[in-house]
């Protein structure tokens, strides 16, 4: 299944794919956003100490980079 192999790559592996914005940009984003968006709401917590800004926080920097496909 080429989701599972995507899931195996490495971050250096997929950052490229998602930085081309080629065809496999949206699962290499996908992929990505998985992996590290509870980190990034765990450091937004850590910092803010609210837990709706944390969220709010998280949902941008995710918006942000999916811009990134377009």
């Amino acid at each position: 299944d080429q989701l599972s192999t995507r899931d195996r790559e490495s971050d250096q592996e997929l950052l490229p794919r998602f930085a081309s914005g080629g065809v496999d940009a949206e699962d290499a984003f996908r992929v990505l956003v998985e992996r590290h968006l509870d980190h990034i709401h765990s450091v937004a917590l850590r910092v803010t100490r609210n837990a709706a800004l944390a969220a709010d926080i998280s949902q941008l920097v995710r918006n942000h980079l999916g811009s990134e496909l377009q």
